[in-house]
């Protein structure tokens, strides 16, 4: 599989260089999740579309094993999907162990496209290295193709993705005939909830809820 790595220096200019206007939540969205950190969540994402980009974009609950659904319908004018991924320090473990990865945390960011290509960068460097930061935003970019992309982002030294698929990866899917079918999963998850009248702690319904 075809991959392009990017450095923590590299990634740090790429970042730089690409330019758009952030989507207005990006802000926000820092603030909710520092204080989800800080109430003991896990380290999760939010992938945030640029500035008037149209997308409708849908998460699942926790014990579903489902990953985060984004529609894209229209191409943009330079062939390329640009947004903001913001990302926290993981609570589990407390306040104290949050404070001290809101002081030493880097992440790490994949990118698969449909055609399997994929871009990475590792190790990329909170926004203020030398402050507690308990939520940092990475601005990414990648080329448009019809199908559906894949858009992981983890705390270096975690369980990476698969401790929590639910917050740490979305499926964006490009173009009309690729859209993601939320009245299906919707009915899927209506007959889940039929068969599971009781659900264990460790089972969840997949039915999908907007996300942002």
């Amino acid at each position: 599989m075809p991959v392009t790595q990017v450095n923590p220096t590299q990634a740090t200019r790429a970042a730089g260089a690409i330019s758009f206007t952030e989507n207005s939540r990006v802000s926000s969205t820092l603030t909710d999740l520092a204080s989800r950190a800080k109430r003991g969540g896990a380290s999760s994402t939010s992938f945030l579309p640029a500035q008037g980009v149209r997308y409708d974009a849908y998460a699942f609950s926790y014990h579903t094993g489902r990953a985060k659904e984004m529609n894209l319908s229209q191409k943009p004018a330079d062939g390329m999907v640009r947004g903001t991924i913001v990302i926290n320090v993981s609570g589990h473990d407390g306040a104290e162990r949050a404070a001290q990865y809101a002081k030493s945390n880097s992440y790490n960011v994949c990118i698969t496209l449909p055609d399997g290509k994929q871009i990475r960068m590792n190790n990329i460097p909170r926004n203020n290295p030398g402050s507690a930061e308990y939520a940092t935003k990475i601005p990414i970019e990648f080329p448009w193709q019809e199908g559906v992309a894949r858009i992981e982002a983890w705390p270096t030294g975690s369980a990476g993705v698969g401790g929590y698929v639910e917050g740490r990866r979305y499926n964006v899917h490009m173009g009309d005939a690729h859209q993601y079918d939320v009245a299906k999963a919707r009915t899927d998850a209506a007959e889940w909830e039929r068969q599971h009248p009781n659900p264990s702690e460790y089972e969840a319904s997949p039915r999908p809820y907007g996300d942002f």
